[in-house]
């Protein structure tokens, strides 16, 4: 096979096993807010118990899928995740990546954080505050919800600082 085919191969594989990474976590957190959204329709509104059940088998479901998802990691990436990973974890899986792919997810973590910090949080108060003022009542759980990750996303900036600049 020559160099060009299989660094064709290479990049293929690896853009497609990311793609179905975040489409995994995608899946994830939809089906996640389903079961909370559906669970808070039963013990609130008491109907809706179809609902609930499909969202805790859409959870089994993936699941499953996780499993099969760390098996196609360990065999593209040979690198072994845990089913239920720690930070650690996976932050050794990120330091396995070569030194290019490290950097870009570097950047793109960069910028997703700044982008959340800077513009998406601040949007969300002024949503927020519009949403209060329609309705006529103070949405206090979702200013505090809101701000509690501001100030999580700041927070977690300081072991960083005292790891680096001791």
């Amino acid at each position: 096979m020559d160099d060009d085919l299989n660094e064709t191969y290479y990049v293929q594989m690896y853009r497609n096993l990311e793609f179905g990474t975040i489409a995994f976590n995608s899946a994830g957190v939809a089906i996640f807010l389903a079961l909370f959204i559906s669970g808070s329709e039963v013990i609130v509104l008491n109907i809706s118990y179809i609902t609930l059940s499909l969202s805790f088998l859409a959870l089994v479901m993936i699941f499953s899928a996780q499993k099969y998802l760390y098996k196609t990691i360990a065999i593209v990436r040979q690198f072994d995740l845990e089913f239920f990973s720690t930070p650690k974890d996976v932050l050794d899986y990120v330091n396995s990546y070569d030194e290019g792919e490290r950097q870009a997810n570097l950047e793109q973590s960069f910028r997703i954080l700044f982008q959340l910090n800077q513009y998406v949080l601040p949007g969300l108060y002024f949503l927020i505050a519009i949403f209060s003022l329609l309705t006529g009542e103070i949405q206090l759980l979702a200013f505090l919800l809101v701000g509690a990750i501001h100030i999580y996303i700041n927070v977690m900036q300081l072991p960083m600082i005292k790891h680096y600049f001791k």
